[in-house]
């Protein structure tokens, strides 16, 4: 195993060849390992990824005595948590937005013509709002919100990665929030 041999010395000067051995050694186990907490591979290696840029770019701080092994399960978890956080964020303001939305539009409301009216201007609205879209966002968006494909779906029907369905879906739902605030209250 790599973690005996390892000279904390050479990786802060920079020795790029153990680096690599280092990266050949842990990868897979980072990824199990991520994977525990997130229920996904393809975060998990990009969980992987974050781990191994951090290593690199702290380096030069890691003491004489530093346990490696213990320094990268301690970043994976650490990015792992971060990504369940912005998760768990994203979808307590998607439920938010739903139930004020739903809340603003009673249903007894619906029966009220001018309240109808509203609701179908409203919805021609959000409608326009995706078609306003970029091709690509717009089909992330619809992909996440009519069909319901989680990320690394969408990510693998589209041949892109994870991230860049991250930030379509981010950019999209800015652009509903900025737009469509006066609507809730």
């Amino acid at each position: 195993m790599l973690t005996n041999l390892v000279s904390i010395e050479k990786l802060r000067a920079g020795d790029i060849q153990l680096f690599e051995r280092i990266v050949n050694e842990y990868h897979s186990r980072i990824v199990y390992f991520s994977k525990e907490y997130l229920g996904d591979e393809e975060e998990a290696r990009e969980v992987a990824q974050d781990t191994f840029v951090k290593l690199w770019e702290k380096r030069e701080t890691l003491a004489d005595d530093s346990r490696l092994d213990a320094y990268l399960f301690a970043l994976a978890k650490h990015f792992s948590i971060m990504r369940l956080r912005k998760r768990k964020s994203r979808k307590t303001y998607e439920d938010y937005l739903r139930h004020q939305l739903n809340t603003s539009l009673n249903m007894e409301a619906l029966t009220n013509p001018a309240a109808q009216l509203a609701f179908n201007e409203t919805d021609q609205r959000i409608q326009d709002l995706i078609d306003s879209m970029p091709k690509q966002r717009r089909a992330v968006f619809l992909l996440s919100r009519k069909e319901g494909l989680k990320y690394a779906e969408i990510s693998e029907k589209m041949g892109i990665s994870v991230k860049t369905v991250e930030g379509h879906m981010g950019k999209a739902l800015k652009l509903l929030r900025e737009s469509l605030k006066d609507l809730v209250t």
